[in-house]
């Protein structure tokens, strides 16, 4: 389709059965011929592949359950390699659904949330664990001040004994920083304060080169993300901050894109992200803050705060 769809006009493209399947918000704004074609080319992939790589989404979205232990299967690797995968599915969600669609948001929370009961169910072996993780359907605990809607949490006979923040930050980001940084303190404190048996896992995902848009909605330069306020956040000595910070950045190479200048400047949000997608060298840049490593720590502090109450 992607061939005859650069043959044909504008005009005809809109006259196409998968044109209707195009999101509103990308129909009014101004999108170019070829960016129209990306855009059909990965709709009807993910309508093929029965929306969004079924193959790997039924790993752990088996079942519409707010209960792990309903979604999870024995399938799942805690590997960079999937976590890259999760990653491009739900950047392909975004641009499917929207940027105010939570879409993107269900494949990256339940992959986390099963990773999680994997681990503690092969570190801990221990049963009556409940572990919450749709958008939608959050676990709403109490806290000092108010009472939150968690992205992730893990509970043992109803008690919480984990809880999971997850923010991928596709843009403006240095715009943001420190609203970022605030929030995630006051969080923190709201939910550990007076509950020290609470584990706390920042978890953010975002690129190494972050586009920052005017308000005509065009990329005006590229951020890189910097660590050090998270540094000085992991060496502090003080209570109620998160116990584990992970930071997953993807690493955008302009010298492998197929369409280089849509990283430069005047791209909207779906040119910059559409490339992402395409580009071969998909993968993330090491900065300290690893996944994978703090998944371990997470799930041991869990497991040990558990054990002292059996």
């Amino acid at each position: 389709m992607l061939e005859d769809c650069n043959k044909m006009s504008l005009k005809n493209i809109k006259k196409l059965q998968v044109y209707k399947d195009i999101p509103r918000h990308y129909k009014k704004s101004s999108l170019t011929k070829e960016t129209l074609c990306d855009l059909i080319q990965i709709i009807e992939k993910n309508n093929t592949t029965n929306t969004i790589k079924t193959e790997k989404k039924s790993k752990y979205l088996n079942k519409q359950s707010p209960h792990i232990s309903d979604r999870c299967d024995k399938g799942i690797d805690c590997t960079e390699k999937e976590l890259l995968e999760v990653l491009k599915s739900s950047i392909e969600s975004y641009l499917k659904y929207g940027e105010r669609s939570n879409q993107k948001l269900k494949i990256l929370h339940s992959y986390i949330a099963c990773a999680i009961y994997k681990k503690i169910k092969e570190k801990g072996n221990i049963s009556h664990i409940t572990i919450k993780s749709l958008p939608g359907r959050e676990d709403r605990i109490p806290g000092i001040f108010y009472d939150k809607n968690v992205d992730i949490s893990i509970r043992y006979k109803r008690k919480v004994y984990g809880i999971a923040s997850v923010k991928f930050v596709m843009s403006n980001y240095q715009q943001n920083e420190n609203n970022y940084f605030e929030s995630l303190i006051g969080e923190c404190m709201n939910l550990k304060a007076q509950h020290p048996e609470r584990h706390f896992w920042y978890i953010l995902f975002t690129f190494d080169k972050i586009p920052y848009f005017n308000k005509s909605h065009k990329i005006t330069r590229f951020d890189n993300f910097k660590t050090s306020k998270y540094e000085k956040l992991r060496n502090a000595d003080t209570l109620n901050l998160p116990d584990d910070i992970s930071i997953t950045l993807i690493n955008i190479n302009p010298n492998k894109m197929k369409h280089p200048k849509t990283l430069h400047s005047n791209s909207n949000l779906h040119d910059y992200v559409t490339e992402v997608v395409r580009n071969n060298t998909f993968d993330t840049q090491p900065n300290g803050f690893d996944f994978f490593k703090h998944l371990d720590h997470f799930c041991d502090k869990i497991i040990s705060s558990i054990e002292k109450e059996i």
